[in-house]
Protein backbone atom coordinates (compact mmCIF):
# COMPACT_ATOMS: atom_id res chain seq x y z
CA UNK A 1 0.00 0.00 0.00
CA UNK A 2 0.94 3.70 -0.69
CA UNK A 3 1.35 6.14 2.48
CA UNK A 4 0.84 9.85 1.66
CA UNK A 5 1.61 12.80 3.80
CA UNK A 6 0.90 16.20 2.91
CA UNK A 7 3.03 18.80 4.32
CA UNK A 8 0.82 19.93 7.13
CA UNK A 9 0.06 17.66 10.83
CA UNK A 10 -2.71 18.93 12.87
CA UNK A 11 -2.18 22.49 11.35
CA UNK A 12 1.69 22.87 11.84
CA UNK A 13 3.87 22.54 8.97
CA UNK A 14 5.20 18.60 9.02
CA UNK A 15 9.07 18.60 9.64
CA UNK A 16 10.68 15.62 7.52
CA UNK A 17 13.77 14.31 7.11
CA UNK A 18 15.37 15.06 3.83
CA UNK A 19 19.25 13.49 4.12
CA UNK A 20 21.03 11.54 6.79
CA UNK A 21 24.72 10.90 6.74
CA UNK A 22 27.50 8.86 8.84
CA UNK A 23 30.75 10.33 7.26
CA UNK A 24 33.89 9.13 8.12
CA UNK A 25 37.29 11.50 8.69
CA UNK A 26 38.89 10.59 4.95
CA UNK A 27 35.68 10.94 3.80
CA UNK A 28 34.12 7.88 3.02
CA UNK A 29 30.48 7.65 3.54
CA UNK A 30 29.69 5.04 5.71
CA UNK A 31 25.83 5.46 5.34
CA UNK A 32 23.96 8.00 3.12
CA UNK A 33 20.55 8.60 2.73
CA UNK A 34 19.68 11.43 0.24
CA UNK A 35 23.10 12.65 0.12
CA UNK A 36 26.64 12.28 -0.55
CA UNK A 37 29.82 13.72 0.93
CA UNK A 38 33.20 14.52 -0.70
CA UNK A 39 36.31 15.67 1.64
CA UNK A 40 37.45 18.50 -0.54
CA UNK A 41 40.55 19.06 2.47
CA UNK A 42 42.03 18.06 5.29
CA UNK A 43 38.39 18.86 7.87
CA UNK A 44 37.10 20.58 4.68
CA UNK A 45 33.82 18.99 3.32
CA UNK A 46 30.89 19.02 0.80
CA UNK A 47 27.58 17.87 1.60
CA UNK A 48 25.63 17.05 -1.97
CA UNK A 49 21.80 16.89 -1.43
CA UNK A 50 19.60 14.70 -4.04
CA UNK A 51 17.09 15.28 -5.16
CA UNK A 52 17.88 19.09 -4.66
CA UNK A 53 15.79 20.97 -2.57
CA UNK A 54 13.05 23.91 -3.86
CA UNK A 55 14.93 26.62 -1.70
CA UNK A 56 17.82 26.71 0.63
CA UNK A 57 16.01 27.11 3.98
CA UNK A 58 16.48 23.90 5.02
CA UNK A 59 18.09 22.67 8.43
CA UNK A 60 21.32 21.24 9.19
CA UNK A 61 22.41 19.14 12.08
CA UNK A 62 25.99 18.22 12.26
CA UNK A 63 27.61 16.18 14.96
CA UNK A 64 31.39 15.43 15.59
CA UNK A 65 32.56 12.04 17.05
CA UNK A 66 35.21 12.60 19.49
CA UNK A 67 37.06 10.02 22.04
CA UNK A 68 36.27 10.62 25.60
CA UNK A 69 39.98 10.56 26.39
CA UNK A 70 40.93 13.28 24.04
CA UNK A 71 38.39 16.31 25.22
CA UNK A 72 39.31 18.29 22.82
CA UNK A 73 37.28 21.40 21.46
CA UNK A 74 36.05 19.80 18.15
CA UNK A 75 33.84 22.27 16.40
CA UNK A 76 32.08 21.56 13.39
CA UNK A 77 30.35 24.00 11.11
CA UNK A 78 28.10 24.92 8.35
CA UNK A 79 30.57 27.13 6.10
CA UNK A 80 28.64 30.56 5.95
CA UNK A 81 27.03 31.76 2.32
CA UNK A 82 27.71 28.43 1.04
CA UNK A 83 24.38 26.66 1.68
CA UNK A 84 22.55 26.21 -1.52
CA UNK A 85 19.64 23.66 -3.58
CA UNK A 86 22.30 21.27 -4.08
CA UNK A 87 24.78 21.29 -1.32
CA UNK A 88 26.54 22.98 1.22
CA UNK A 89 30.11 23.31 2.74
CA UNK A 90 31.21 22.31 6.41
CA UNK A 91 34.39 21.61 7.78
CA UNK A 92 35.98 20.67 11.42
CA UNK A 93 38.23 22.33 13.55
CA UNK A 94 40.18 21.37 17.10
CA UNK A 95 40.40 24.45 18.82
CA UNK A 96 43.79 25.04 20.83
CA UNK A 97 43.52 26.21 24.44
CA UNK A 98 46.59 28.62 24.07
CA UNK A 99 46.50 31.41 21.93
CA UNK A 100 47.37 30.03 18.64
CA UNK A 101 44.33 29.33 16.13
CA UNK A 102 42.19 26.35 15.49
CA UNK A 103 43.24 23.14 13.53
CA UNK A 104 41.46 21.71 10.49
CA UNK A 105 41.23 18.08 11.34
CA UNK A 106 39.09 15.47 10.20
CA UNK A 107 36.60 13.22 12.45
CA UNK A 108 33.86 10.78 11.61
CA UNK A 109 30.53 12.98 12.01
CA UNK A 110 27.25 12.95 11.08
CA UNK A 111 24.61 14.72 8.63
CA UNK A 112 21.04 15.44 9.04
CA UNK A 113 19.21 17.52 6.82
CA UNK A 114 15.22 18.62 7.57
CA UNK A 115 12.85 20.72 5.22
CA UNK A 116 8.82 21.32 5.91
CA UNK A 117 8.41 20.61 1.92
Amino acid sequence: SNLTIDNNLNGYAFIRTVAIAKILGNGGNSKVVGCSVTRTNTGRYTCTISPARPDAQYVIQLTCMETSGALDDVIIQVQDGTMATTSFNYFIHEQDNGGSPGAYRDRNHFISIFDTD
